[in-house]
């Protein structure tokens, strides 16, 4: 218990008592500091590349969406069709589109936010509708090209005026033209169903005998495992003789790819089907042109063509 306190307390003149003040650098407030900025570069949505197929990441998002907004709903109110709506389709696009915009046009968007006209979407004269570019597509995203690929197919793989057509009911893809032209280029069923503009040959077309105009060619290696007990297989082929005309085949086993293998196969082949009149073959070491010519063949003249 204190029954007297300071003499300051008791004196008519109060004179204050100045303290020490540190420095500062003694203070650790202020001490010189750096400050360390980590920029951080947010990869592309794993869910966005996951898929190939534009439509199942859209039907994706929409349930993602769904379930973020049915968790802010009673339950009475909560949607549970089995299949997105319209409109959840519509804004599933939307945040798709808005994703991508995030990734590839990043600096243009803040730009635009400081009111800047510096940037490589100037001549478009974009804005901002919360926060989505308007109406532009980035040209080099997976996810844009896996859209024009649905774009294509599902309207029966129309040709390049067309796609850009129906992607401008909606948006402004950036380089559209060269952009459509490499989908649909490797586009596997247009390709198969392209018209072809080579004209057929002569004996391809004109009416001949049978093996009158031939096309010879070897298939293999085969093995072929000889009479003897226990003997080791042997590498053989297979001489195929084609008519040009009727696609009739004639097969000859030979042994080897020698040159009188394949001579004792022709004139086996000569004797069931005849003389042709010329036989087509890929130049291969085993029927050189010279070696076609000295067959005998009943005054026809035999020749090796390169098809």
């Amino acid at each position: 218990m204190w029954w007297n306190g300071p003499s300051f307390l008791r004196s008519v003149l109060y004179e204050a008592e100045v303290p020490d003040l540190p420095s500062d650098d003694e203070i650790p407030e202020m001490k010189p500091t750096v400050s360390v900025h980590i920029v951080m570069k947010f990869d592309e949505f794993p869910v966005l590349t996951k898929f190939e197929s534009f439509r199942k990441t859209q039907r994706i998002v929409a349930y993602v969406l769904r379930f973020l907004s049915n968790c802010r709903k009673k339950k009475e109110d909560r949607v549970i069709t089995p299949y997105p709506t319209i409109p959840e389709l519509r804004g599933a696009m939307m945040k798709i589109v808005g994703a991508v915009q995030e990734q590839e046009f990043s600096r243009e968007i803040d730009k635009i936010k400081a009111g800047e006209n510096n940037h490589r979407l100037v001549s478009l004269n974009p804005f901002l509708d919360n926060g989505l570019l308007r109406l532009i597509l980035p040209d080099k995203s997976p996810v844009i090209r896996s859209l024009l690929v649905a774009t294509h197919r599902e309207n029966m793989h129309v040709g390049v005026s067309s796609v850009i057509t129906i992607l401008r009911q909606q948006f402004w893809l950036l380089n559209g033209k060269s952009t459509v032209r490499k989908i649909i280029r490797n586009c596997v069923h247009c390709f198969r169903l392209s018209p072809t503009t080579i004209d057929l040959r002569s004996y391809r077309v004109n009416e001949e005998p049978v093996f009158a105009q031939v096309g010879v060619d070897y298939a293999g290696p085969i093995f072929v495992k000889q009479t003897a007990r226990k003997a080791t297989p042997v590498k053989s082929y297979i001489c195929i003789f084609v008519c040009m005309v009727t696609k009739a085949i004639h097969l000859e086993a030979v042994e080897n790819l020698s040159t009188e293998a394949f001579l004792a196969a022709f004139q086996r082949f000569v004797s069931r089907k005849g003389t042709p009149h010329t036989v087509y073959s890929d130049n291969d070491r085993s029927y050189p042109e010279e070696t076609i010519r000295v067959v005998p063949n009943e005054g026809d003249c035999l020749e090796n063509h390169s098809p």
